[in-house]
């Protein structure tokens, strides 16, 4: 999944023929309103949403294929039965099938592309293969067939004033519990959330990772100093053109460092707590342009309140885990598990 905005869609090849073809006003609406009937098809109202059900409504065969030799995290195929979805073969190892669910229901978006009255299924005319418009709705569909709309805004003001005296403490307080209310990734609900418009937070998911730029395919030296790397990142709609989040580069890959003392200590000392609220001194949060944004928002303060939450894995798969490989030459990674947090920076109302 890409943490990608949605668009219009209408300037868009794919985006006319749709309207043109199903009579919708976008493609948008049109995957969306896919993703609802099925739900209402298969009697679900409340989250987690089964995807079995769908699965045999859609002709899909349950047995989900690993084929190592794709060169994309996962492929629908038609066959005379139906579809059949296969996978990467990475992805059966992930502990959390949170991903493992995006995926599959991002590919049975792609079957409203087929006409399913053929034997076997075949695509509608004038649609191309590998759209990168088509990869787009498919993930909004998955985002509204795991997320619907109304059922995210519901659980997002439930008893949301009971949970903590902190009013941005409670919203991450119930973030974490929506992620296993729905089944899904924190990415996925971070970003329905602020298409939304029901989230004012900057988040940055971090991760230790080594300082310098490196290919995923290269080896480390034994000796290595680590950082604090921000993976992915969801920036409030109220902030999305003001606020300047570096990106690495092709040509040097890596991930944009983030300067949270709090969270070294955080991490060398190994402390118990889900989510916690911390005050933080204006100097450690270094990353692009937020200094400013935050001067401009809260003022000149010395210091400013900062969410975290700690994500704990168990070291899974070698081919999944990036850090498996560096741990024996590195004294920096504990090998039997890694901790990923999540940092959440309020951007005022």
């Amino acid at each position: 999944m890409s943490l990608q905005v949605a668009t219009d869609y209408k300037d868009t090849r794919l985006g006319r023929y749709i309207c043109m073809a199903f009579g919708y006003s976008s493609a948008e609406a049109w995957i969306k309103d896919k993703a609802e009937r099925l739900l209402q098809l298969t009697r679900q109202s409340l989250p987690p949403f089964n995807l079995k059900p769908i699965l045999k409504l859609r002709h899909i065969s349950h047995d989900i294929k690993y084929d190592p030799s794709l060169s994309c995290r996962a492929k629908i195929f038609s066959v005379d039965s139906g579809f059949e979805i296969r996978m990467k073969e990475g992805l059966k190892y992930y502990k959390s099938k949170e991903k493992w669910r995006f995926t599959v229901a991002h590919e049975i978006g792609h079957t409203f592309f087929y006409d399913l009255e053929k034997t076997p299924p075949l695509r509608y005319p004038l649609i191309p293969f590998a759209d990168s418009v088509e990869e787009q709705l498919c993930d909004t569909f998955a985002s509204e067939l795991l997320m619907p709309t109304e059922s995210v805004r519901k659980e997002f003001f439930k008893d949301k004033s009971e949970t903590s005296d902190s009013k941005y403490l409670a919203q991450f307080q119930n973030l974490f519990r929506m992620k296993q209310s729905f089944g899904v990734s924190l990415g996925a609900l971070c970003l329905k959330l602020k298409l939304l418009g029901l989230w004012n937070i900057l988040l940055f998911f971090c991760r230790w990772q080594p300082k310098f730029p490196y290919h995923k395919n290269s080896s480390l030296p034994q000796e290595c100093e680590f950082a604090w790397r921000s993976v992915w990142s969801v920036v409030p709609i109220k902030f999305e053109q003001e606020l300047f989040i570096p990106n690495p580069s092709m040509k040097r890959p890596g991930r944009p460092t983030v300067h949270i003392k709090t969270l070294e200590e955080l991490y060398k000392s190994d402390k118990q707590f889900e989510v916690a609220e911390f005050d933080i001194p204006r100097s450690d949060l270094r990353i692009g342009n937020l200094p400013k944004i935050l001067e401009k928002v809260y003022g000149k303060n010395s210091h400013y309140k900062v969410l975290i939450g700690k994500i704990s894995h168990q070291k899974i798969a070698t081919n999944l885990d990036i850090f498996s490989r560096y741990s024996e030459r590195s004294k920096h990674f504990d090998s039997r598990q890694h901790v990923d947090y999540l940092v959440g920076v309020p951007l005022g109302e």
